[in-house]
């Protein structure tokens, strides 16, 4: 969605980063809630950096960008969500309809540490080494570890590239 709005060199990091040049431009927040009867409501939330305070910046504790440093332009924030509103209904149909099957292969393309040694932290202190080898069609992560393959549920882990100092 970001590259027809403003082309650039995007990537993903799981479960819920999206980079541009090893900085944090947007993120995204699926919360699914489903009572008795199997009605399931989703609330989805994205931020993106439209234009970051340069004071804001230098106070992050990890590195952001934003689209005015991409574009070099001024955008129109109620053009922008227009835009993004509009892709964003036109996917979850598709999503809707097919599940996550037809964004697999360009998600691992834009996956940042795909097929790369990272380290998870997990909620409980455990740290798990693996290779970042796929994802699951319910947005799980799958590592290759020593003892196998194993699947990582979005929300309970911190993703790192292995080698990161």
């Amino acid at each position: 969605m970001l590259r027809k709005l403003v082309p650039a060199d995007y990537e993903i990091k799981w479960p819920n980063d999206v980079l541009f040049k090893q900085q944090k431009i947007a993120g995204i927040l699926i919360e699914c809630k489903s009572d008795l009867h199997t009605t399931l409501s989703v609330v989805i939330g994205v931020g993106i950096n439209v234009k970051l305070p340069h004071r804001f910046i230098a106070n992050v504790e990890y590195p952001v960008a934003d689209l005015y440093q991409i574009s070099v332009r001024r955008l129109n924030r109620n053009e922008l969500l227009a835009h993004f509103l509009t892709e964003l209904y036109q996917l979850l149909d598709v999503f809707r309809i097919k599940g996550f099957e037809p964004f697999r292969e360009e998600w691992l393309k834009l996956h940042c540490y795909q097929n790369q040694p990272v380290v998870l932290h997990l909620p409980d202190s455990e740290i798990i080494e693996g290779i970042a080898i796929d994802v699951t069609n319910e947005g799980e992560l799958i590592l290759q570890t020593e003892s196998g393959y194993r699947n990582f549920s979005i929300g309970d882990i911190s993703l790192r590239p292995k080698f990161q100092s």
